[in-house]
């Protein structure tokens, strides 16, 4: 359960990532005959890219937190795995 919510925690960093990317070519300089009211403005372009920062930082804790449960659980199932007496181990010599 927690290795697909990493997975899905993963994907959703990817694709803010690729806003991120694209609001950022936006924000370079263009060529073009278009007029400037076509354009979102530099300021409402900047706070556009804060919330998508915003985001990014909120989706990277919310996967450091799944990545850091699954590591745990993966912790105690390996000492639970070396705990649990074996087979041969509790084999009698008779």
């Amino acid at each position: 359960m927690l290795a697909l919510q990493a997975c899905d925690d993963i994907d959703g960093l990817l694709g803010v990532q690729r806003a991120f990317a694209c609001l950022e070519k936006l924000i370079a300089p263009q060529r073009t005959s278009e007029t400037d009211e076509l354009y979102p403005t530099r300021t409402e372009l900047g706070a556009l890219v804060g919330v998508v920062n915003e985001e990014l930082h909120r989706r990277l804790a919310a996967a450091d937190a799944t990545l850091q449960s699954l590591r745990a659980s993966l912790a105690q199932r390996a000492v639970d795995h070396h705990a649990t007496p074996q087979p041969e181990a509790m084999a009698q010599p008779g």
